[in-house]
This record gives C-alpha cells, sequence and structure tokens, in this order.
C-alpha cells in the first residue's frame, strides 16, 4: 500500500493550514488546527516574524504541533512539550508526511510545573482536547467546573477510563542550546505561572513569546493571583512592547481601528498598528479586568522587541 493511504488509515485526513507569511509553506496538520489561521492569526504572524535560524523555538502546550510545523521552517531547533498522549500521535503523523531527511524537533511527552516533585497525572491515551490542562484532563474545564463527560467518568469502572500517566517535565532539552536565543509559544490553559516560573533561568534569552492567560484558572491550578500577577508582571519588565493580540471573530471597535479594510488585512498589520490600539501598558490593571476574571476566558500577549 502506499505510504501516503497507510498514513491516512493510520491518522485520518490532514488539515491544510495555508501559509500566513512571506517565504514559507503550507503545512498538513492532522487534528484540529482551524483556530490558528481562522480565529488567531496575529499569534502565528507575530510568532514567525520574531524566529530566526539563529533562535530555538519553544512550543509548551503544543496540542497538534501546528506551530511546531511552522517554526521548523524558520528553525531547525524546536522543541514541542505535550501531555496528552492523543495530541502527539497526531503531531508524529504530522511529522511522517516530512520524509526521513527532514529536521525533526524534540518532543517531550509531559506537562509543565514550577514544582519538579508535583504528582503525576492520569490522562486519557486517545484524547487531544483543545482546553486541557494537567488539571482538567478528566472531564473538567481548566476553572474546576466538572463537565458531563467528567461526571460520566467517575461512574464508570477504572478497566474503562483508560489513563496514562504523564510526569513533569523539566525542560533539560533547553541547556542542550545554551547560547540560542528563544521564541517561546505557551498555551496551558492556566498553567502559564508555572511554565514562567520554571523558565525563569532563561528569561534574559527569549526574544519573543507569546503566552495565552487564563487567570481564572491559575486558583485550580495552585496558583494564587498575587502570585500569577507579581510573575507576570516580572516578566514583561524584560521586553518594551506588550500587545494583545484579539481574536478575528472578535470584530471590536478597536479591531476595526487596527484594520480598517476588514479582517484579512491583520496581513499588513505592523508593530506600530499593534502598539497603538492593542499595547498594553499595564500588565497587572490589563489581567484584572472583569471580563478575564470570569470562567473560561483568556487572552494572548505577546511580548517582544520595539
Amino acid at each position: 500500500m502506499d505510504s501516503k493511504l497507510t498514513m491516512q488509515a493510520a491518522c485520518g485526513t490532514p488539515y491544510l493550514l495555508k501559509s500566513i507569511w512571506n517565504g514559507t509553506n503550507d503545512v498538513h496538520v492532522f487534528g484540529k488546527a482551524g483556530n490558528v489561521a481562522n480565529v488567531e492569526p496575529l499569534v502565528p504572524l507575530k510568532l514567525m516574524e520574531a524566529l530566526t535560524p539563529a533562535h530555538a523555538f519553544l512550543d509548551i502546550g503544543g496540542n497538534v504541533g501546528a506551530y511546531s510545523l511552522m517554526a521548523m521552517q524558520r528553525t531547525g531547533r524546536v522543541l514541542y512539550v505535550e501531555m496528552q498522549p492523543g495530541c502527539v500521535a497526531r503531531f508524529r503523523c504530522s511529522l511522517g508526511r516530512l520524509g526521513p531527511d527532514a529536521v525533526h524537533p524534540e518532543i517531550l511527552h509531559g506537562f509543565v510545573h514550577s514544582d519538579a516533585a508535583a504528582p503525576d497525572i492520569r490522562v486519557p491515551p486517545d484524547a487531544c482536547g483543545v482546553m486541557a490542562s494537567p488539571s482538567a484532563v478528566l472531564g473538567r474545564w481548566p476553572h474546576g467546573l466538572e463537565l458531563k463527560a467528567g461526571r460520566l467518568l467517575r461512574k464508570q469502572s477504572a478497566e474503562l477510563v483508560r489513563a496514562q500517566t504523564v510526569s513533569v517535565s523539566r525542560l533539560d532539552l533547553i541547556l542542550r542550546i545554551p547560547s540560542a536565543p528563544l521564541v517561546v509559544k505557551v498555551d496551558t490553559e492556566g498553567y502559564e505561572i508555572h511554565v514562567l516560573q520554571q523558565l525563569k533561568p532563561v528569561w534574559g534569552r527569549i526574544d519573543a513569546a507569546v503566552i495565552e492567560f487564563q487567570p481564572s484558572a491559575w486558583e485550580h491550578a495552585g496558583i494564587g493571583w498575587d502570585v500569577g500577577v507579581r510573575v507576570v508582571a516580572e516578566f514583561a519588565g524584560g521586553f518594551c512592547r506588550v500587545a494583545s493580540l484579539p481574536h478575528m471573530e472578535r470584530q471590536t471597535r478597536s479591531w476595526r481601528r487596527a484594520f480598517p479594510r476588514g479582517a484579512r488585512d491583520w496581513m499588513s498589520g505592523t508593530v506600530a498598528q499593534l502598539d497603538t490600539t492593542f499595547r498594553v501598558h499595564n500588565v497587572t490593571e490589563f489581567l484584572d479586568r472583569k471580563h478575564l476574571l470570569r470562567r473560561g476566558q483568556f487572552k494572548e500577549l505577546l511580548f517582544g522587541a520595539c
């Protein structure tokens, strides 16, 4: 059987993610990747603008690996971290399309926690949820509210609830490239403070980062509000530009002011436009907004140079 047919039988049909920045190619992603281009296009655009062959790219909370696949077109040093076995399997399917000569990334199957002694977690072996975090893998939202599926799981016997133990990833692979500057993407559904705390020794090497913040989930992740905002404020102090990256589906007045010719006009968006319209002058006040404190609310922030 043809190798592509064999892969399709094992992995399903890939999603074609069209290139949204100059000088790179489309990528095929196994799993749900439509949000990357259709909902949050500013995130990959600004990450890839910052990424050069000299950088190493850290994709923490990589899910199906869409950002890692993009970054591999810019640099040969990519570290992908994901705790869900189903997501890792889909990412490996995507890598399988690249051929034996492609430079593959480092893959860490685990989760990032600021405490190396944090207990292992049990993760469904086949699932690949977009809202999963270490405290929300068995039928819960990141903020702790139990889903109907979670109640059903609790009623089932241990034999029916198949799970795999996942340990804490210490990100020691970063030390293999001690001199490389870093571009970082973090999407860990409430565990972003743990990630920042563990990355603190290499903050000075980070040239750009896009981090999704979900303050309503911090408490469920064992992070107090005061600790969370203090870590974010300290991290932000190392950058001269912090900007919000709004979703395309939320066509707010500020979005239309920045990109007056419509949603697709973001492709020509400049740093000046982001600074003028979406600049974050006080991270603590930004995270303390009432809408971000509601359950399930989140916001991507770009940290970068001027």
